[in-house]
Formats: C-alpha cells, structure tokens, sequence
C-alpha cells in the first residue's frame, strides 16, 4: 500500500512539473547612464525603502500590486548605484571626492508612467546638499520593456540633476 500512495505520489508531482500553465519570468536591468559627470564622486550608502523588491511593482488606484512575470535582475539600489556609477569620470584623482547617498522611496509605475523618487544627499569636506528628487516619465505601452525604458528615462534625469549639483560644490583641493 505504501508503494502504491508513493507510486502515485510521485506521479502527481512529476506531472505538476511539466504543466503548460508554467511561465518563465523575464529579468530585466537598467541600462548605465548615457550622462558624465563633471568631477569624480564616490558613490555612498544607497538604501531602498520603497516597497520594490525584484519584482515590479505596479501602483493602480492607491494598491500597490507585485508583478509576478517580470522582474528585476537586482535591487532597485543596486542597479541605480551601478547605472550612477558608468557617469563617474575614469580620471585618477588624489585626494578627498564629493560623495553620494541615495534614499529610494518611489521606483514603481503608475498607470502609464515610471515614477521615481528618491533623497539625494551630496557631500565635500563640510558642504552637504540635500534634495528630494522626482521624475515620472510617459510609457508607451504597458510591456515590460516600454517600462524599463521610461524607468531608465527617469535615472537619466537622476543623473542630470546630481550634475547640477556637483557643479555648485567647491572645486577639489
């Protein structure tokens, strides 16, 4: 008897394995900033809190919902702190670089827009600038990959806007 439930047993879950409902998920990753900054930074501490994980999270009608069938190839934080990272200058420099830090608070799409909010903080020596950072960019469609694309629109302008604030630190001594 036990042969038997074990035989059967096995079946179930063999054939659970190769059912046609199964769907791989697709990874996707942001792509390195097409921007320079002007001067070398170190980039900090960049810490997520806005809810996404791998997955996408989508926001419709105030309920934030988890897309199951496309994900994230890594942490938001981690792929904004390696896409900020293709903007630093290649230049060598001796001693002391601005640096910095990144809160993520929004990193979601919201009916037919990537939005993206995050606390930027940039320091040298005893200057610190801090500033809430927002973007929302247009998709043109709902795939996955128009949103990736409008989501990389977004760290762009993140990038732009970390420029400009470089440019009003003192220079290095």
């Amino acid at each position: 008897m036990k042969r038997v439930l074990l035989a059967l047993g096995s079946l179930l879950l063999v054939g659970g394995c190769f059912s046609s409902n199964y769907q791989q998920p697709q990874e996707y990753d942001l792509s390195p900033v097409d921007v320079k900054f002007s001067r070398p930074v170190s980039l900090g501490n960049f810490s997520n809190l806005s809810g996404c994980d791998r997955r996408f999270l989508l926001s419709e009608n105030s309920e934030m919902t988890r897309e199951e069938y496309s994900r994230w190839i890594s942490n938001p934080d981690l792929m904004l702190m390696r896409s900020l990272a293709a903007a630093i200058p290649d230049s060598a420099t001796q001693g002391a670089v601005p640096c910095c830090r990144l809160t993520l608070y929004r990193f979601t799409w919201s009916c037919d827009e990537a939005q993206l909010t995050a606390e930027v903080m940039l320091s040298y020596g005893t200057e610190t600038i801090r500033w809430m950072f927002q973007a929302k960019e247009k998709c043109e469609d709902s795939s996955a990959e128009k949103r990736v694309a409008a989501m990389n629109l977004c760290v762009k302008k993140l990038a732009l806007s970390i420029q400009e604030k470089l440019s009003s630190l003192p220079e290095q001594k």
